[in-house]
């Protein structure tokens, strides 16, 4: 499925259009754009860490548009700290041994493989629209294919400045 932005009477309107079984697109649902939606469009906003948790759920699936340095940055770290936290519970609890490998705990290694694949998508996303407003192309994401090489280069790509938008 996928969609795009239409003016239809003068408004600005999310057609949404999906691939048949045959190959001919077929429309089936107009409605209004969300400004909140469209607004990914824009050059984006500092925001703090709470603000950057927000936008990282709420646009879950949104490849397009462009997060800024600050949104990417705080979700990493609330990652970062989440993970540091279970951890901790997990040693706590008898779960995970000081050096921090699991002791046998199957449902500990459910719970994590449930994380991993809930947040493997809006990881995704976040990732493409970083690369976007610094200027580069979301296929660089490919680079994680890389072993070692790959992340690293991701990592600085992630460190680089905004670039304005171009317009059309």
């Amino acid at each position: 499925m996928w969609f795009h932005i239409a003016n239809v009477n003068g408004n600005r309107q999310r057609v949404v259009e999906s691939q048949s079984l045959i190959g001919f697109p077929l429309r089936f649902k107009n409605e209004k754009v969300d400004p909140k939606e469209d607004q990914m469009e824009k050059q984006p906003e500092k925001v703090g860490l709470i603000g950057a948790i927000s936008n990282f759920f709420r646009f879950y699936a949104t490849f397009s548009g462009r997060s800024s340095r600050s949104e990417y940055w705080f979700t990493w770290l609330a990652g970062v700290l989440i993970y540091l936290l279970l951890v901790l519970v997990s040693v706590a609890f008898g779960a995970a041994d000081f050096d921090f490998g699991l002791t046998g705990d199957l449902a500990g290694g459910v719970v994590s493989l449930i994380i991993l694949a809930t947040l493997i998508v809006p990881s995704l996303a976040i990732m493409s629209r970083r690369l976007r407003d610094a200027g580069i192309s979301p296929y660089f994401l490919f680079f994680l294919f890389l072993p070692v090489l790959g992340g690293l280069a991701l990592f600085v790509m992630m460190m680089f400045p905004s670039k304005e938008p171009s317009s059309p």
